[in-house]
């Protein structure tokens, strides 16, 4: 009692002074843990700050093996209570085939653990580059889509004041004209009405709208295929082709006829969605797996050529 009032400790060590934690651990447990591989620094800390327990000493040093610390000599007080590893461990000493057995247990759940944590993280990068990726593309896609709305509204613009003009110097001309035959004392003849459309013109302007609808449909299923040229713009070269045989061979039935098995029509025009829409469009009928010209339509024939060539210099914008 005099000794512990005059400043001893249960340690044995004099107030404030520090000892190696080696000193203040169950040696036993200690000595377990040097046989199974495990420095004897390294040892003592884990029983000093996991608990007395072999198991728990084992899974600490698991836990915080790749600590940069690890192996740093950790100083206690001499006097002090022992901290959690001065409590004495009351399990029986294990044989070294069970401490092998601890140990491989403990490290491969920390194995397993890890891996765990890994593959959640691999996930969960996974899941964020997807989802990076569809913002990104849905990004492209509204600036794509606005590239081509000013575009289209520039194009429009400039139809419109190149139609501004036109008129404009129309009407100087026409101002003049009459200016000088005021001088030259000519009244103005009288302008006769216009003609009213044909029958035939109103044919063909209704034959060129239904043509033009499926070229916009055309155009519209392939606007975002990468591939040059665009698929679109090589299905209505390839239309302007089989018309053009057509004007040129029109007694010529071989002309008028496409097998829709074909590799190089399915390839370039019957694969491509719209495609074989826009050849009936042009004049064709399906009949089984053909394509039949029933009768050829020179004007019209003429007339579908300009319009598909009008499309591909246009592209998305026609």
């Amino acid at each position: 009692a005099a000794a512990a009032e005059g400043g001893g400790a249960p340690g044995g060590g004099a107030p404030g002074e520090k000892v190696p934690v080696t000193d203040k651990v169950n040696p036993e447990i200690l000595e377990q843990l040097c046989d199974m591989g495990f420095p004897r620094e390294r040892a003592a800390k884990a029983i000093w700050l996991a608990g007395a327990a072999l198991d728990s000493a084992v899974n600490w040093l698991a836990e915080h093996a790749d600590d940069a610390d690890i192996d740093v000599p950790l100083m206690v007080d001499a006097g002090g209570a022992g901290g959690a590893g001065a409590e004495e461990d009351k399990k029986p000493k294990l044989s070294k085939e069970e401490q092998a057995r601890l140990l491989e247990e403990r490290l491969e759940q920390m194995r397993r653990d890890k891996r765990r944590k890994e593959a959640d993280l691999a996930k969960q990068q996974e899941l964020a580059r997807i989802q990076s990726n569809k913002e990104m593309n849905e990004a492209l896609r509204k600036q794509k889509e606005q590239e081509e709305k000013l575009a289209i509204e520039k194009l429009q613009r400039e139809k419109e004041r190149d139609a501004r003009d036109r008129a404009r110097i129309k009407a100087e001309l026409e101002k003049d004209k009459a200016e000088r035959r005021a001088a030259m004392g000519i009244k103005d003849p009288v302008q006769p009405a216009a003609a009213a459309e044909s029958e035939e013109e109103k044919r063909l302007k209704r034959l060129r709208v239904a043509l033009g609808s499926k070229l916009r449909d055309l155009i519209g299923f392939h606007r975002n295929d990468p591939t040059s040229p665009n698929p679109a713009t090589k299905a209505m070269e390839t239309a302007v082709k089989y018309a053009e045989n057509v004007l040129k061979n029109p007694a010529d039935d071989k002309f008028r006829a496409i097998n829709l098995d074909n590799a190089a029509f399915q390839r370039l025009v019957g694969g491509k969605r719209g495609g074989v829409e826009m050849m009936v469009a042009v004049g064709f009928a399906q009949e089984d797996q053909r394509l039949v010209m029933p009768g050829v339509d020179e004007a019209w024939l003429k007339a579908a050529v300009e319009e598909l060539q009008l499309a591909q210099r246009r592209g998305t914008f026609y």
